[in-house]
């Protein structure tokens, strides 16, 4: 199979020398996602970097029956891997019974699937009902021979049965072609070949083509995701390899077995080799590597961006055995050391990362004795794949990539690094595995890899969040993260699987109406978060009308008088909505306490922006005109039955404003009544004190007031919308249109009502509330009417009087997300140069699978 430069370089190939070429052979198949299991690593790249000092690399199989009776089951030159006979079954929905008859290669086939995709950037969920190949070469144990007579007939599940290509497209959801070829290097290559045929043909989008067996007991196998070129470059995917064909061997004897193909060697023999090789090394997303065939034809013509540098993948430093250096093995291998030359990365001493410098931006090519040409030294090796049947043959060179200088430094702002599973252990796993991963490359900027994470991974319900500007504070948290007692992980209810921005649970928007605003409450977010500027400055606009000082200028100033804070709240919380909104977050159910109720109104659209400003502007200015500054509100904390005694004990002029919660309730009135009453109230040990306003809103003061407002609010037009609103005039569900004048003012006069709304929302089986404010206020009413009703909810405030910045706003993102709701954390990233960055994948928990008093099976040499 002949693969060549994403540059279109010439390659030599004379027309005819592939004489079973189609258009397979002349529509670029892109090697986008690549996943590997062996002996001793752990993802692909340790397969790159494996050291070319003939040591093997091996770990023993986990304790068997077998081996427990004296038996071993390793042999002499094959290693074991970590785990072999486990696999993370619960990860895939396959019951524990089921999973126990299931021969161990198919959990494997089914993570290399999961984790090609993730390593070429694909949320699996995605790519339901896509019509995507998958292709598999495997040699399956039959689990059932070694069931024991009259054991229980779990193996003859659909799942056991189902054929190893039928398992992954049925675990994935992918409705493409399914292929499973015999066991054999040749017919992994084939099976390559044939995915490139239905992509070049327009029969699928893209293509999945493994391999799987078993050596020793010891799971091997690897795993290509495949596009066409054109595909990958509209996707904007990274490009391992670009492939352009193949050429196989069919030798006929005359009589007996058959033979290896004439002139066929094992691939840790030296092979003449048709390509150049480009001087440079590449990171990932840069220029792909070249693949060109053995004896495809004269050497390349050199070029400017190719230099005569030998690539030596082929050989095999670590293993001598053949199935390391051939098959889809020995492609991901040529793949992965192309960038250092074609071998594996060198540690130098006191280096902190193979063939890397600390402050590159990714790795360079090695030196030492893998460069330069030597004498009988090949300039390319063959990655190719003998067997009886016949041989596939690949050869490789790579193309110039640019090496980008400098380190990871800070980021810009502070920014989120997102990280979930099936289970708290997977999350700590993920945590582990990326502080290592990042320790040996230092050159990743904090930037990308939390965009990494929050765009190239699926959200399941298991979550945490780290925040953070700086490296070190970053990778400090991740080892919090990843020790047992460190930082907490959150069951965030249901998984969000689909890659859509906000996936997941929507929560109830909660707007208070007083005691939120603070001086300079919105200035740090200003600016900061573009979806808030924009929405603020909008709000303001509306503002100017209806006000006659500017809110800009006032926005750091003193807001003890209700025409001015009033209007400001009302303004942040919209812009502050926006925001939310702008991460994805959309609510299931808006309610609004007092005031709070008009910027309620405005999110979901009830009122225009225009129509919210009037109402919000004229209510304040009415009410401190009316009272001149001589009323106020008192917070209780007594329910409503209990304050009797007090009130008949100072006297008339105070009435009940609102109803909160069981325990919680708001009187209004004159000031110096509300004096008398919160010295009653303390001398009998019940908290009590004055909100931060010099009006007296919900009592009988406001009806002098009243006919001037219904006049003011004539012009008003409400909408439908699509989004419940719950009252706190009525208690009860609207749909919009009912927020005429009348309606606004009984907001301002009747008493609020939350707690019968928020009861009413928390018996509908909403469990996530957002405040939307400058400063919480209603969380703890929230949380005691649910406790009252016996539900369990959560409750996550905006910002917090002198701490309104953006790292505020994050953390309360990172606490609802942690709770279920759907975040789009792209936006975190707005505004930053960022790409994509090589991530660990999955940390599949892998439990021993196996049947009582074992299968038979250990050790077996597949």
């Amino acid at each position: 199979m002949t693969v060549d430069s994403p540059r279109g370089a010439h390659t030599g190939h004379r027309p005819g020398a592939d004489r079973g070429g189609d258009r397979a052979g002349r529509t670029p198949i892109a090697v986008v996602g690549v996943a590997c299991r062996l002996p001793g690593t752990h993802s692909p790249h340790d397969i790159r970097e494996r050291p070319l000092d003939g040591r093997h690399t091996r770990s023993g199989l986990s304790p068997t029956p077998a081996s427990a009776a004296g038996e071993t089951g390793t042999a002499p030159h094959t290693g074991a891997s970590e785990h072999a006979d486990g696999f993370d079954a619960a990860f895939f929905g396959i019951r524990p019974r089921e999973a126990a008859t299931m021969d161990p290669l198919s959990g494997v086939l089914l993570e290399l699937a999961w984790e090609a995709l993730e390593d070429a950037a694909v949320v699996p969920a995605a790519l339901r009902g896509s019509r995507i190949a998958v292709h598999v070469a495997a040699h399956w144990d039959d689990v059932r021979m070694a069931l024991e007579p009259g054991h229980p007939p779990a193996a003859d599940s659909k799942t056991h049965r189902a054929s190893p290509a039928h398992l992954v497209a049925q675990a994935l959801r992918l409705s493409g072609p399914r292929l499973t070829l015999g066991a054999g290097e040749p017919s992994t290559l084939l099976g390559v070949r044939l995915a490139a045929a239905a992509l070049s043909a327009g029969e699928v989008t893209a293509a999945l083509v493994g391999e799987v067996r078993r050596r020793a007991g010891a799971p091997h196998g690897g795993m290509l995701f495949l596009k066409t070129l054109e595909r990958a470059r509209a996707d904007r995917d990274s490009v391992y390899a670009v492939l352009r064909g193949g050429r196989e061997h069919q030798p006929v004897a005359a009589t007996g077995p058959p033979v290896p193909a004439r002139g066929a060697r094992p691939s840790h023999h030296p092979a003449p080799a048709r390509a150049f090789v480009p001087s440079a090394g590449r990171r990932r997303g840069a220029e792909a590597p070249v693949l060109t065939p053995a004896g495809a034809g004269p050497r390349l013509a050199p070029t400017a961006s190719w230099t005569a540098a030998p690539l030596l993948v082929g050989l095999s430093g670590s293993s001598t055995r053949v199935e390391e250096t051939s098959g889809i093995l020995g492609l991901l291998r040529t793949v992965l050391r192309a960038p250092y030359g074609g071998r594996p990365p060198r540690r130098s001493r006191g280096s902190t990362q193979r063939g890397a410098s600390a402050n590159s931006r990714g790795p360079h090519r090695s030196t030492g004795r893998e460069d330069g040409p030597g004498p009988g030294r090949p300039e390319a090796p063959e990655a190719r794949s003998p067997g009886h049947d016949g041989d596939w043959h690949l050869a490789a060179a790579r193309t110039t990539g640019a090496g980008g200088a400098g380190g990871a430094g800070a980021a810009a702002r502070t920014l989120p690094w997102i990280f979930s599973g099936k289970s708290v252990e997977a999350v700590r796993g993920q945590a582990a595995r990326l502080y290592h991963h990042l320790r040996e490359r230092p050159w990743t900027r904090v930037e990308d890899v939390g965009w990494s994470l929050a765009s190239t991974r699926t959200q399941f319900g298991y979550r945490a969040v780290l925040l953070g500007a700086e490296r070190g504070e970053l990778l400090s948290g991740l080892a919090a993260l990843a020790s047992e007692h460190g930082t907490p992980v959150v069951r965030g209810g249901a998984e969000s699987l689909e890659d859509v921005p906000g996936a997941g649970t929507r929560p109830v928007f909660v707007f208070p109406g007083h005691s939120t605003h603070w001086p300079g409450m919105a200035r740090e977010l200003y600016g900061q978060a573009r979806a808030f500027t924009e929405a603020l400055d909008a709000c303001f606009r509306a503002l100017r009308p209806y006000v006659d000082w500017d809110p800009h200028t006032v926005l750091d100033g003193r807001m003890d008088h209700a025409e001015v804070a009033q209007p400001l709240s009302w303004a942040v919380m919209v812009a502050l909505a926006r925001l939310w909104q702008a991460y994805g977050v959309r609510p299931a159910a808006v309610v609004g306490h007092g005031p709070g109720e008009i910027a309620a109104a405005v999110a979901v659209g009830a009122l225009s922006l225009d129509d919210g400003a009037r109402v919000a502007a004229l209510a304040s200015r009415v009410l401190a005109a009316d009272h001149g500054g001589k009323g106020g509100m008192l917070s209780v904390a007594l329910p409503a039955s209990e304050l009797h005694d007090h009130l008949a004990r100072v006297g008339g002029g105070i009435g009940f404003a609102a109803l909160n919660s069981p325990s919680q309730t708001v009187v209004s009135g004159e000031r110096e009544s509300l004096e008398r009453l919160r010295a009653d109230l303390v001398a009998g040990n019940v908290s009590a004190w004055l909100e931060p306003v010099d009006y007296a809103a919900h009592s009988a003061r406001v009806d002098a007031a009243l006919a001037e407002l219904r006049g003011g609010f004539e012009g008003v037009t409400p909408r439908a919308t699509g989004v419940p609103i719950v009252s706190t005039v009525t208690g009860g569900r609207l749909n919009g249109s009912e927020l005429d004048a009348a309606y606004w003012c009984g907001n301002l006069r009747a008493g609020v009502r939350f707690h019968e709304a928020v009861t009413t929302l928390v018996d509908e089986g909403h469990y996530a509330f957002l405040e939307i404010s400058a400063h919480p206020v209603l969380g703890g009413s929230v949380a005691e009417v649910a406790e009252s009703s016996g539900r369990e909810i959560t409750v996550v405030g905006t910002l917090r009087r002198a701490d309104g910045g953006l790292a505020r706003f994050l953390d309360g993102a990172s606490r609802a997300w942690a709770a279920g709701v759907g975040v789009n954390w792209r936006r975190a990233f707005d505004g930053l140069d960022v790409s994509r960055a090589d991530l660990p994948t999955y940390a599949f928990q892998r439990p021993r699978q196996g049947l009582p008093g074992g299968t038979g099976l250990e050790g077996r040499d597949g």
